[in-house]
């Protein structure tokens, strides 16, 4: 069955599929005082990771709002304490800043490649790779087409 062709132009889409199918472990995140996007962007994508038998663990900055709860994967949200490994692939989502991840900072070492997706206007490049753009309605729908590009 011939793969959907996305809607919107992701010419960093081709980058974003190597990132993924190259890494084994990930993180996944997103900015301070998390809102829905991010929270459901990070779950969508740790189901979509875990399908492609990779690890992938979501840490946040803050504890995400209780109205999330109904999401599958709520219960396996982290919250940042103090990091006990530096992460190998970093995923940032719904987040046009690296300073808006707050003490994710620390999970970042030396080695970490980071991957952004994200939908804002202002979104500044930087990850290793940037699949950002303001044609996407939200983050979730990078994950959404990222996920049906890796099948």
């Amino acid at each position: 069955m011939p793969r959907k062709k996305s809607l919107i132009d992701l010419p960093e889409l081709p980058a974003a599929l190597a990132f993924v199918r190259s890494g084994k472990r990930f993180l996944l995140t997103s900015h301070v005082n998390c809102d829905g996007d991010g929270v459901g962007g990070c779950l969508a994508l740790q189901g979509i990771l875990r399908g492609l038998g990779k690890s992938a663990t979501v840490i946040l900055p803050d504890p995400p709002d209780d109205q999330y709860r109904f999401l599958e994967g709520w219960e396996g949200i982290e919250t940042i304490g103090s990091p006990s490994f530096k992460a190998e692939r970093l995923v940032v989502l719904d987040c046009p800043a690296l300073t808006r991840i707050g003490k994710i900072e620390e999970y970042i070492g030396e080695g970490t490649k980071v991957l952004v997706l994200d939908h804002h206007q202002d979104s500044l490049p930087f990850g290793h790779v940037n699949l950002t753009t303001a044609q996407a309605s939200s983050s979730s729908e990078l994950v959404y087409h990222l996920g049906v590009a890796l099948g």
